[in-house]
């Protein structure tokens, strides 16, 4: 029997640089919300939560946060499955905004669709936390579409160095 000669290499990939923001709960009233309820606007907001770190028994960290509809017209978000589609995560890293992560693909296209989000009302997002570091950076969250773009408010998250070294660079397209 011959065998031809392969040589493969399989390219090592960073997960961290990959987030997910998994939908939570289906719609609820803004007014049900003490803490959302604080806010005013006609917007759409991301917004992380008082205490947005959240440790789960499996030992899986994530970032509670909120997409808030203030506005009196309905809005269009993208999804993937249970997430939103099109986040990205970015750090402040010499007083500049970079890409940190960025939303792992779906491998099939029925995976897409698009969630209406009502006005006066928000949905619960839990975006995954697989940062591990002592170097302490300010972090957000964005979703951009043609139509939408929205930044969240600031939080802190913890990096190593080896991972900061690679913000804002280019991180690949994969999907799952």
């Amino acid at each position: 029997m011959l065998l031809a000669k392969f040589s493969f290499r399989q390219e090592q990939i960073d997960w961290t640089a990959y987030t997910q923001a998994w939908v939570i709960e289906k719609q609820v009233l803004i007014s049900q919300s003490q803490y959302l309820s604080k806010f005013k606007g006609n917007d759409v907001r991301l917004l992380f939560a008082e205490d947005p770190y959240l440790k789960t028994e499996n030992g899986s960290k994530y970032i509670k946060a909120f997409l808030a509809n203030y506005s009196k017209d309905s809005v269009s978000v993208p999804r993937s499955d249970a997430t939103i589609a099109k986040v990205i995560t970015e750090v402040l890293l010499k007083n500049q905004w970079s890409l940190f992560q960025k939303k792992i693909g779906a491998s099939c296209g029925n995976s897409y669709w698009t969630m209406v989000l009502a006005p006066g009302h928000f949905v619960e997002l839990q975006i995954e936390d697989k940062t591990e570091g002592s170097v302490k950076v300010p972090f957000r969250v964005s979703l951009k579409t043609d139509k939408l773009s929205i930044t969240s408010n600031m939080i802190f998250i913890y990096a190593s160095e080896k991972r900061l070294q690679s913000v804002g660079k280019e991180i690949k397209n994969i999907v799952l």
